[in-house]
């Protein structure tokens, strides 16, 4: 692709899994848990693509394992950030995760884990920053 690629950091994880910023509370195509469609959402065992993408084509965001993002973790600041990165905050000692398998708001949710733990089921995607805004 001759262009930068790295994990997601957290704003741009979130901004995937809600289809640009909408108020979704799960990354799936209409945004809610639909029987028969996604109705196994948040199953511990579920296969890779088995559910229809979100918007943006995007599959599995959440509802089957956390992912690794690139940014440290820390509370929320009380103002709003627009897309924080991470060296606007102090180093920290723990790595955002996102896309937990839970039934609630699985968009919203957010864990951390230390950067030399074993991963414990955390997975990845990579983030490929183009050029060209996105249309």
């Amino acid at each position: 692709l001759n262009l930068p690629i790295n994990l997601p950091t957290e704003a741009q994880w979130e901004y995937a899994a809600r289809s640009r910023g909408l108020n979704v509370n799960h990354a799936t195509n209409s945004g809610k848990i639909e029987h028969g469609e996604n109705s196994n959402y948040g199953g511990m065992k579920v296969e890779v693509g088995s559910y229809p993408p979100n918007p943006l084509g995007v599959y599995d965001m959440s509802g089957s394992r956390p992912e690794w993002t690139r940014d440290w973790y820390k509370s929320y600041p009380i103002e709003a950030v627009t897309n924080p990165v991470i060296d606007s905050f102090p180093r920290a000692k723990s790595i955002v995760v996102r896309g937990f398998h839970t039934l609630g708001t699985s968009v919203y949710n957010r864990g951390f884990r230390k950067p030399d733990h074993t991963g414990a089921g955390v997975g990845f995607r990579c983030s490929c920053n183009q050029k060209t805004a996105i249309k």
